[in-house]
């Protein structure tokens, strides 16, 4: 892909290569500690950014943290588009894409501190929500395959060259994307993306519950995100009763079956801060009228995601709930009702004690 100087053809993408998808891949011999984090860019000024960068970093490295997840949206028209687009410009929209620049400052201030990075391109919902609250971008349906695949790749491509630059450790090219989890054109993309960003490893991250058959390509690792619905898990639980659930799932469920487990890593854990939110914990939060603020329910289900990775032996974890730009990049230093999908003080204490033990 460096010999490619605009873009890829529709034609290149057309399909995967045979035998493409491989069975598992090499281990990486430090477990990741990560927290995620989503930047929406509004066109802030890059100091406004930075100081929000080094007060983030700040807290992820007290919690014990060793990487970073760094999500940023990128956006589609429908769920039948076929075009995939950065948002950059400062004129119009609410959303936007953080330009390369922008994100690479966010980069370098995290590797400063020691984290190594992830980036998480994600395909943002808020349209596709306005559109129908039940969208997202696992279910998308392009009515070309092909051409999305090649307008997906051409967005990513400036992403990509800036991660070579900045030595980003990982680039996760496909996250959530599940309904086109098993579509050839996969390895006519990493392949390509291989030529370009060679500096870390490529990761494709699908959900955890999906019954898309989750592949595993040559020149990549695996991630999942891991929401599963426990909607019979009392208030109550402990984590270890949690983590039985967690494991019955796993083993019993196909739609939760996972490839070469050991070799993957949990790319996202989020759960709001709400009494009934093990039944559907990807919600990010439901009406606080019956359904009241419980810090506990969120500490309980990131021990339980630690435990899990512990159990299997996993590469890593990355907790979700933190957004760059929300409260001047801090994490909340009390409880936060408000956004029970935020990493409360008590889910703070949970994280630490799954990085150090303490």
């Amino acid at each position: 892909m460096a010999a490619l100087l605009v873009s890829v053809s529709c034609s290149v993408l057309q399909s995967g290569l045979a035998g493409g998808q491989v069975s598992g891949t090499a281990r990486q011999p430090e477990v990741q500690h990560g927290i995620d984090t989503y930047f929406t860019y509004h066109c802030q000024a890059i100091g406004t950014i930075r100081k929000w960068a080094e007060t983030e970093v700040t807290q992820f490295k007290a919690l014990g943290a060793n990487s970073i997840g760094l999500g940023f949206p990128l956006f589609t028209a429908s769920m039948t588009s076929n075009d995939v687009f950065a948002w950059t410009s400062c004129k119009g929209g609410t959303l936007r894409t953080p330009p390369p620049w922008v994100l690479a400052t966010v980069v370098q201030i995290a590797h400063a501190a020691g984290l190594k990075v992830v980036l998480r391109p994600l395909i943002d919902g808020t349209n596709l929500a306005k559109q129908n609250p039940h969208n997202w971008r696992g279910k998308l349906e392009p009515t070309n395959v092909n051409m999305w695949f090649s307008k997906y790749y051409r967005t990513i491509k400036p992403y990509l060259q800036m991660a070579q630059r900045e030595k980003v450790e990982y680039f996760a090219i496909a996250t959530e994307l599940d309904s086109l989890a098993d579509q050839g054109n996969w390895a006519s993309v990493i392949a390509h993306c291989s030529h370009l960003y060679s500096a870390g490893k490529l990761e494709v991250t699908w959900s955890w519950d999906t019954g898309v058959k989750k592949l595993l390509w040559r020149s990549t690792i695996f991630g999942f995100d891991a929401y599963p619905k426990l909607p019979r898990a009392s208030l109550t639980a402990t984590s270890n009763q949690l983590l039985q659930g967690w494991d019955y799932l796993l083993w019993h469920r196909p739609s939760y079956r996972i490839p070469k487990l050991s070799a993957a890593t949990i790319s996202e854990i989020g759960i709001a801060a709400q009494d009934g939110s093990y039944g559907w914990p990807a919600s990010g939060g439901v009406p606080l009228h019956g359904h009241p603020f419980n810090q506990q329910i969120q500490a309980t289900w990131f021990t339980t995601a630690c435990a899990f990775m512990k159990e299997h032996k996993l590469r890593g974890i990355y907790f979700w709930g933190a957004w760059l730009a929300r409260n001047n990049g801090s994490l909340p230093t009390g409880p936060d009702p408000a956004r029970p999908n935020n990493i409360q003080p008590e889910g703070q204490l949970a994280i630490k004690k799954c990085f150090t033990g303490k």
